[in-house]
């Protein structure tokens, strides 16, 4: 374990500890359970990325625009993690923003599927997968 000690930065140190005092388990506890949800979170970017890159042209341009490249090299660094992966998190991060600031102007009481294929930028159906890599629920 003292080998991975060394691999944390200031903010997953915090992080570990926030976890350790929130569920009140140890430190090796806290880092397994935060590995758990960082695997998750990185699997669901990459099944909704996979999804609108098929569907959704934005992803495209943006595969290939300068200023992507770099924030996609960047997160790669600061997460430590591979340059696909990064470029799942960043795409996938900046649709989910736009779209989810349209959905937010309706002020709708309850959002449909139609609202969430807007908000992905896709005509398709959106395959089950896909909504409960979003979290979506009671739709």
């Amino acid at each position: 374990m003292a080998s991975r000690e060394n691999q944390f930065s200031p903010i997953e140190e915090q992080s570990i500890r926030d976890i350790m005092e929130q569920l009140a388990v140890s430190r090796e506890d806290a880092i397994a359970w935060r590995d758990s949800l960082v695997s998750k979170c990185r699997s669901d970017r990459e099944v909704i990325y996979d999804f609108l890159k098929e569907h959704n042209p934005r992803v495209q341009e943006m595969e290939q625009d300068q200023d992507y490249l770099r924030r996609f090299e960047l997160v790669a660094q600061e997460m430590r993690v591979s340059l696909p992966t990064a470029r799942a998190h960043v795409i996938v991060g900046d649709l989910l923003v736009e779209g989810g600031t349209r959905i937010l102007r309706k002020k709708k009481r309850k959002s449909d599927l139609g609202d969430f294929q807007e908000m992905l930028g896709v005509t398709v159906s959106i395959p089950k997968e896909v909504i409960d890599a979003l979290g979506v629920e009671n739709v």
